[in-house]
C-alpha cells in the first residue's frame, strides 16, 4: 500500500512540475485610418504630396489605411484644392476629413 502511494504521490509531484507558464505578448500592426464624409463624387485624395486615390461616389463607407504620425492630406476636385490639413495620427485611430 506504502509503495501504491508513494507512486501516486510521485507522479503528483513530477506532473505538476511539468507544466510551465508561458507568456506571450503581441504587438498589433500599427496603422491607422482616415475616413471621408461628404460628396465624393471626383474628388482626388493626396496623402503627403505622394500617395493620390481617386474617390468613388461611396467613399463614406470606407476606410483609407496609413501608418501613424504626421500626414498632409490634400483633397482636390477638378485641380481646385477643396481641403488641406496636417494630422497626427496615433496607432490604431480613425480621422475623419470633411468635404465640403
Amino acid at each position: 500500500m506504502k509503495k501504491i502511494l508513494f507512486i501516486f504521490v510521485s507522479t503528483l509531484v513530477f506532473s505538476s512540475c511539468a507544466t510551465s507558464y508561458q507568456e506571450k505578448i503581441e504587438n498589433k500592426e500599427e496603422k491607422a485610418f482616415i475616413k471621408m464624409s461628404g460628396n465624393c463624387h471626383g474628388l482626388i485624395l493626396d496623402i503627403d504630396d505622394s500617395t493620390k486615390i481617386k474617390m468613388a461616389e461611396n467613399c463614406n463607407k470606407k476606410l483609407y489605411e496609413i501608418s501613424p504620425g504626421n500626414h498632409t492630406i490634400k483633397v482636390y476636385k477638378a485641380d481646385k484644392m477643396l481641403v488641406n490639413k496636417t494630422l497626427l495620427m496615433s496607432n490604431r485611430t480613425t480621422e475623419e476629413v470633411v468635404v465640403p
